[in-house]
C-alpha cells in the first residue's frame, strides 16, 4: 500500500504552526516524489489529479495509516528491507492495469 503514494516510506514533515511558510515547506519537503505525507500534530495530506481519485486516495492512506497503528498495538511491524521495497516499488508501475491477452490458438 505504501508503493501506491509514491515511495519506499510514509514521510511525515516536521511539526510547525498551521497556516505557517514554516508547516507549507516542511510539507512540500515531505511531498517530494510522493502523492502523501503525514503533517505532525496535523493530519494526512493527499493530493491527486481528480476529486475522485483524491478520495480514494485519502481513505486508502487512511487505512494503511491504521494498520500501521494497529499493528504498533502489538508490536514493532515487520517492514520490507530495501530490495524487498524495490521490487514492491517496481512491480506496483503496472499494478491493476490490464494486459492485452495472449493469443496462442494459432495453427
Amino acid at each position: 500500500m505504501i508503493a501506491r503514494f509514491g515511495g519506499d516510506s510514509v514521510r511525515c514533515a516536521g511539526y510547525a504552526t498551521f497556516g505557517t511558510q514554516a508547516l507549507s515547506d516542511a510539507t512540500v519537503a515531505a511531498l517530494a516524489g510522493r502523492s502523501a505525507c503525514l503533517m505532525a500534530n496535523h493530519g494526512m495530506l493527499v493530493v491527486a489529479p481528480s476529486a475522485d481519485t483524491l478520495m480514494a486516495h485519502a481513505i486508502e492512506f487512511e487505512m494503511l495509516c491504521e494498520h500501521y497503528w494497529r499493528a504498533r498495538a502489538l508490536g514493532e511491524p515487520a517492514c520490507l528491507d530495501a530490495a524487498e521495497m524495490a521490487d514492491a516499488l517496481a512491480r506496483f508501475s503496472g499494478y491493476g492495469q490490464r494486459q492485452p491477452p495472449t493469443d496462442t490458438a494459432h495453427d
